[in-house]
């Protein structure tokens, strides 16, 4: 970025992040109902790993959400 540039809004890249989130969200929930549906008493590692990736884009979006 150069001196006289406006510094760039990161609005689009939040929503971006958001609708992964969500995106997210949707696949966590549709590999609880297969593991509920073949009897699992828990949450996969595979389960485990989307919560924490969908985690991990939180806190991206709140940590861009201070620089605007």
């Amino acid at each position: 970025m150069s001196h006289g540039e406006p510094r760039q809004s990161f609005d689009d890249v939040i929503s971006q992040l958001r609708t992964l989130t969500e995106i997210l969200d949707d696949r966590a929930m549709s590999m609880l109902r297969e593991s509920i549906e073949s009897g699992a008493s828990k949450p996969s590692a595979n389960e485990k790993t989307v919560v924490q990736a969908r985690r991990a884009l939180e806190k991206a979006i709140s940590l861009l959400q201070k620089l605007n």
